[in-house]
């Protein structure tokens, strides 16, 4: 127990020690950019995160084969590394070029509401160095290097934060507080180009390295990639329809408060990083089965507690973290809706990361990439039909629907016919917020 609260601690000490310049950045960000130029740094921020889908699954598939290949085959390692280097540069080019022509061709026909060329830029170039900042991170995590990833993640955002802050103030154009981020990419990717060194990729030809994906690799990342855009649509999708059907005002009032609500689930995903290249050691099925099983009561009690002192202590925080009183009732009862949906998502990453680990990416992304499919249709159809509202209320029907996914992985996975055990598992959760709500329904 006490070398998996350290392993967590330290994979999550980036995302608990940097939040606080984060959580002091917004306010002055609404203040010095305003409501439209915070939802133009949300949007940023969103498509940044793409990179998880456009590098092909690369990175978990580092994290995985590398820490159980490191000590075993030198070759392999080197390959991996230097397969994942060639599809990496292969899909920035892509990239690059899609997003040439797309912008050309918007271009060409008029299109209202096309964002300035230095935007596009930004917003690309952003996208690019995030992938391989991703990339660097995803070998010390196959090295278990917790220690140096989580000095190098903070230090990432202190740079970030602390210079976007400055440039904020003294410009006020979001420009400069994406450039700030753009700019703390490039020294921390500069400076993690020396954990490549002990590799020797460069000693393989690129038709060895494309085999070495195809063979090996492919079968498991296809599994990621399809796992991460769909993670992606099922956490940025709401953005996007927020700010195409309302307006990017909206967007930062949606985004703030849905920002705030999903530090809980950012917090524990970082964190519950390390359980890849752990479990992936454990060769005994039953022994990863009665450690999933034990965990996952012991999360969701956790999470339980935390969803109760968040939710009572919200109103509170958010009227002096953002001193806008009409802005701050409208993020707070946002809020509080949005984070009953951030809550039950974070139930699902300890099985997650327990069921790549053991080589399940396949039943982890079929099953799950269902739900999302229904989940994705619900927003979708609550944003057209409903807008601000609609959307908020649909993010909710992640609690029916994580629940089921939590059984059926299951039981597939372990051959197991506990038709309860989802239900089971997030009793302690559920029961907490029907306490809650029904005591906020008669107050």
């Amino acid at each position: 127990m006490k070398k998996h609260l350290t392993n967590f601690f330290l994979n999550s000490a980036p995302f608990f020690i940097g939040l606080l310049p984060s959580v002091l950045a917004i306010p002055i960000y609404l203040n010095k950019l305003g409501t439209e130029g915070l939802g133009i740094y949300y949007l940023y921020l969103a498509v940044v995160g793409i990179g998880g889908s456009f590098d092909l699954g690369i990175t978990q598939t580092i994290i995985k084969y590398l820490s159980q290949y490191q000590d075993k085959s030198q070759i392999f390692s080197s390959l991996l590394i230097g397969s994942s280097v060639m599809i990496i540069s292969f899909a920035n080019v892509i990239i690059t070029v899609a997003a040439i022509f797309v912008y050309g061709i918007l271009y060409l026909f008029g299109w209202d509401g096309l964002p300035e060329i230095s935007i596009i830029f930004l917003f690309i170039l952003g996208l690019l160095l995030q992938m391989w900042f991703n990339f660097f991170l995803s070998i010390l995590k196959g090295n278990e290097s917790f220690n140096r990833m989580a000095t190098v993640e903070l230090i990432n955002k202190l740079i970030f934060t602390g210079l976007g802050i400055v440039l904020a103030i003294f410009f006020r154009d979001v420009k400069y507080v994406l450039v700030a981020h753009i700019l703390s990419l490039c020294i921390q990717n500069i400076y993690l180009l020396k954990i490549l060194k002990p590799y020797n990729y460069n000693f393989y030809s690129n038709n060895l390295k494309f085999q070495f994906f195809k063979n090996h690799l492919w079968a498991y990342s296809k599994w990621i990639l399809v796992q991460n855009t769909v993670g992606f649509l099922n956490g940025n999708l709401d953005k996007f329809l927020v700010a195409s059907t309302v307006n990017l005002s909206s967007l930062a009032v949606y985004n703030t408060a849905n920002n705030l609500a999903r530090l809980i689930p950012s917090f524990f995903s970082k964190g519950l990083g390390y359980l890849l290249p752990h479990v992936s050691k454990i060769t005994d099925r039953e022994r990863v089965r009665i450690f999933y099983i034990k965990y996952s009561y012991i999360f969701n009690i956790v999470l339980s507690f935390i969803y109760l002192f968040v939710v009572i202590g919200a109103p509170y925080f958010i009227s002096i973290y953002l001193n806008d009183k009409e802005i701050s009732d409208e993020v707070t009862l946002t809020f509080r809706f949005l984070v009953i949906a951030s809550i039950f998502s974070a139930t699902s990453l300890l099985s997650f990361n327990v069921f790549n680990a053991i080589g399940e990416v396949k039943t982890n992304t079929v099953i799950p990439f269902l739900s999302n499919v229904i989940s994705l249709l619900c927003v979708l159809i609550g944003g057209l039909f409903w807008g601000f509202w609609g959307i908020v209320f649909a993010r909710l029907n992640i609690i029916l629907l994580s629940t089921l996914v939590r059984t059926i992985t299951y039981n597939k996975i372990f051959g197991r016919k506990e038709y309860w055990i989802g239900l089971k598992l997030a009793l302690p959760l559920i029961i907490m917020v029907l306490l809650f709500e029904l005591y906020h329904f008669m107050a």
